[in-house]
């Protein structure tokens, strides 16, 4: 439990980081004094990537040091990461997103929809992370 709860609180770091070199990096949108828009707080698409490329790496460490695999939390993991390469987005675009590319505004304050999308990203980040403290026995 420990490292799901440093997996989540080093996610949430890195994209208050990514938010600031947005932030740093555009010019502003008047009236606001900065160019960030609602669609920069999305970073499901990051923690998916995170999640295959985590897995990845446990099962190369696993297969080169000969450890036991948990096949059964591997399969449910590939399974979350394909839903969030081919599902997610797919429904995203069919639920969240209005005809000018905007996300709808849903409760809680207009920003439920980056809520739900984030919230599936950090779940799918989480199983490769439980994936790898098994195979490493942590």
């Amino acid at each position: 439990m420990k490292e799901l709860l440093i997996t989540i609180g080093l996610a949430i770091i890195i994209a208050l980081l990514q938010m600031v070199m947005k932030g740093l990096s555009r010019t502003a949108i008047k009236p606001k004094s900065h160019g960030l828009t609602q669609e920069d707080t999305l970073f499901w698409s990051d923690w998916v990537i995170a999640a295959g490329l985590s897995l990845t790496g446990a099962l190369i460490v696993a297969s080169n040091e000969n450890k036991p695999i948990p096949t059964l939390q591997v399969v449910g993991c590939i399974g979350a990461i394909l839903a969030g390469c081919v599902f997610l987005p797919f429904a995203l675009r069919t639920f969240a997103y209005e005809e000018n590319a905007k996300i709808r505004p849903l409760p809680p304050g207009g920003i439920g929809w980056i809520l739900i999308a984030n919230a599936c990203g950090i779940l799918i980040l989480s199983s490769a992370v439980a994936v790898g403290v098994n195979v490493y026995g942590l």
